[in-house]
């Protein structure tokens, strides 16, 4: 009988400990995920700093059309990963259905291959053969912008892949405060 309640009793206090354990591991994840994001949003608020209210392209650029006036602008890397990249295409051409003949919408990376400057995620992809204004082809993040009418770059957005539903809601403002007047 004696046995028994120390079997009882080793398997309560081995439950406790699993549970100490199991709390302190949770705990710890938290404060990860919590550091992490806490990174994340410290480097996209540098990239932030250092292109908002900078001019896009030179006077010269051959390749952008000056004339448009507010322009959304989805800058990329090839070194991004492509599912990435095909998935804020879908959620742009969800929004803008008519994206890839809207002049209005640029596709820009200075990395792309000639051979898919004709036709990659179903647009024309922009480049510049001058060197760019602001320092953009050191980031392979993905990031969407505006321009205005004064060639200055506004209203970033950093793409997150594990949250859509805020690059639907930049997009939808976009529409809505840029292409709805057109």
């Amino acid at each position: 009988m004696k046995l028994k309640y120390a079997i009882i009793a080793t398997i309560i206090f081995n439950l406790v400990l699993i549970s100490i354990f199991l709390c302190r591991q949770y705990k710890e994840y938290h404060n990860r995920k919590h550091d992490y994001i806490r990174i994340i949003e410290a480097s996209k608020a540098k990239i932030i700093k250092e292109i908002e209210n900078t001019n896009f392209y030179s006077d010269t650029d051959p390749q952008i059309d000056k004339s448009a006036k507010n322009v959304l602008v989805f800058h990329f890397s090839m070194q991004a990963c492509q599912p990435c990249l095909e998935g804020i295409r879908e959620i742009i051409k969800s929004e803008f259905p008519d994206y890839a003949k809207n002049k209005n919408i640029i596709f820009f990376s200075n990395d792309i291959e000639n051979r898919l400057r004709k036709n990659f995620l179903g647009k024309q992809i922009t480049t510049s053969l001058k060197k760019e204004k602001i320092p953009l082809s050191k980031y392979t993040t993905p990031l969407l912008f505006t321009i205005d009418s004064n060639n200055t770059v506004q209203n970033i957005f950093i793409p997150d892949k594990d949250d859509t539903e805020s690059l639907r809601n930049y997009l939808k403002k976009i529409k809505n405060n840029y292409f709805s007047k057109m």
